[in-house]
């Protein structure tokens, strides 16, 4: 047995009038385990078509229902960054481009803090 999961994100789309639209998505859980905040700007034209985005994310501690409790340290904040540009060059070809750049900070690897007794440890940067 076999598959495959293939998952694309948003690609901005071609336009014969000129458009410019703006989006904001704010996303909160309880008991502080999440607040996030993305906000993004799309450009379509007849040959061209951008999109941009910005997101802000901060995770708390995670919180397990039924008496599990909370697990501390594991939240941390994560910055991000992504655009996607797409230029018709004809009815059948396309050139597009994109990049996603993901900063997370101090993230805490609760199984070493709390099951293998380290006194801290944290993934100083990790980027994508």
């Amino acid at each position: 047995m076999g598959g495959v999961i293939h998952i694309t994100s948003k690609l901005p789309v071609y336009s014969e009038k000129k458009k410019i639209r703006g989006e904001a998505i704010i996303k909160a859980l309880g008991d502080g385990m999440e607040k996030t905040a993305r906000t993004s700007i799309e450009i379509n034209r007849e040959k061209i078509a951008f999109q941009l985005g910005v997101s802000l994310k901060n995770y708390g501690d995670l919180v397990g229902g039924m008496g599990v409790g909370v697990q501390n340290p594991s939240g941390y904040s994560e910055t991000g960054f992504d655009f996607k540009f797409k230029v018709r060059l004809s009815s059948q070809d396309e050139v597009v481009a994109s990049s996603k750049l993901f900063h997370q900070k101090d993230v805490p690897i609760f199984h070493k803090i709390v099951l293998e007794n380290y006194s801290i440890n944290k993934i100083a940067k990790q980027a994508n």
